[in-house]
């Protein structure tokens, strides 16, 4: 219900919270909502490593291997650290 909502960048809470929530889908194999709640997420802060990093994710889960190197080489631009990316981009 939240996410038909538009995401409010002034309110980081909210953003945070999506992608703990993403994180957790994602680690539950429920990779389209968790590429749904980053996207979200991504239309009110486009340049959020995480939530880059949790789309990434899901392409790669679908073999989209283009998009998924994509999105992780997004993440690492933004944060050179992201465990998630530098993962993802290796296995990609």
């Amino acid at each position: 219900e939240w996410m038909k909502q538009p995401p409010n960048p002034q309110v980081t809470n909210n953003l945070d919270l999506a992608l703990l929530i993403a994180s957790s889908r994602l680690a539950d194999k429920k990779h389209a909502t968790a590429a749904e709640i980053a996207t979200w997420v991504l239309r009110a802060k486009p340049d959020h490593p995480r939530a880059r990093a949790i789309l990434g994710a899901t392409h790669l889960n679908a073999k989209r291997y283009a998009e998924s190197l994509k999105e992780f080489d997004a993440t690492l631009a933004l944060d050179a650290n992201d465990v998630l990316a530098l993962t993802g981009r290796a296995v990609a």
